[in-house]
């Protein structure tokens, strides 16, 4: 199986709370050790994109150092100066549902790597073509439920933090509940008790078979920066859909993980799988949520992007209303049922 693949190590997903001082991952203060490092990455946004029907697509096809070519639909691109530890460098996801088969043979999304370009050019993409989205959605690969068994607020989103973790976080989401008034946490917010996240259940938004559990780090005090930094390890669970589609949910509570929730066992949408921790690299109790591919080349997955099904979703203060596909955005709160 993959198991050998897919470790923890390589899964550098840093997420947020991250500093709870920064307005990267808060809209409110709250209280933290100043000493923690700081997330520096740039904080431009991506746009929200509520994709229910075709969109437009850019193709593109990349001619590499080694003779090959590479056509297909982009749909992202990982900015290595960006990073936690910053390299020279720029990696492209380039899409072709032609290229589509189960595992280990998808490479329905290839990964190149900007340095092997001698030359690029705009590709007229065949009309009859599926586009990226359209073509995960008519196979369910997406979020088919929510994680959490109340209203999620989505405090990060595809942005700050998320991209400098190495290609590994682009384009998930932090999730955490509130009260009525939007608070995350009561007292003073220095014990995990505090926070309204903390042991909240946790099931799993999609089926498929589970290749990786980590269940026993130890959880941390909200703003207690680890000691290994961003390679601190963590609690998750790694579930593979199809191809080379993975979901992974991070920073679980420690000893959370029901025992059947195992490597090489199957799971249900809405199965339990643990409960909401501080494990890892991160400084507030929240659930961090990302739909990985793998890249057979480079033996590393890439966050991709990715949408939620059949969810109820409140933006700018406006009343829940349902969207059959989206992709939520920071501000956003989400739940399977209307609120």
């Amino acid at each position: 199986m993959r198991s050998a693949l897919l470790v923890s190590s390589s899964i550098l997903l840093l997420a947020c709370g991250d500093d709870p001082a920064t307005t990267a991952c808060t809209d409110t203060l709250a209280p933290t050790d100043t000493s923690a490092p700081r997330d520096t990455a740039p904080t431009d946004t991506l746009a929200p994109t509520d994709t229910s029907g075709p969109a437009p697509a850019e193709g593109e096809r990349f001619v590499l150092d080694d003779g090959r070519v590479i056509e297909g639909e982009l749909v992202a691109t990982y900015d290595h100066a960006r990073w936690w530890t910053p390299t020279p460098g720029t990696t492209y996801a380039v899409f072709d549902p032609e290229r589509y088969a189960e595992w280990p043979d998808d490479r329905s999304l290839v990964f190149v790597d900007g340095d092997a370009v001698t030359a690029r050019e705009p590709l007229r993409l065949p009309a009859d073509r599926p586009r990226y989205l359209d073509w995960l959605a008519a196979r369910g690969l997406g979020i088919a439920t929510t994680p959490l068994t109340e209203p999620a607020l989505v405090i990060t989103a595809h942005e700050d933090h998320h991209l400098a973790e190495h290609g590994y976080g682009d384009f998930a989401w932090d999730l955490v509940l509130t009260d009525a008034d939007g608070a995350r946490w009561h007292g003073d917010g220095r014990a995990l008790e505090d926070y309204l996240s903390w042991g909240a259940a946790i099931t799993s938004p999609v089926a498929g078979l589970v290749v990786e559990v980590v269940g026993d780090a130890p959880d941390r005090a909200p703003g207690e920066w680890p000691a290994e930094g961003i390679g601190a390890r963590e609690n998750l669970v790694g579930i593979h859909l199809a191809g080379a589609f993975h979901v992974y949910l991070l920073h679980l509570a420690e000893g959370s993980i029901p025992p059947e929730v195992a490597p090489h066992s199957p799971i249900a949408a809405g199965d339990p799988i643990g409960r909401v921790g501080n494990s890892g690299t991160t400084l507030e109790p929240h659930l961090h949520l990302a739909m990985l591919a793998w890249d057979f080349e480079r033996e590393r997955f890439w966050s991709v992007p990715a949408e939620f099904f059949d969810v109820h979703l409140a933006r700018d203060g406006a009343p829940a209303a349902h969207h059959a596909r989206i992709d939520p955005a920071r501000g956003d709160r989400v739940d399977d049922a209307p609120f």
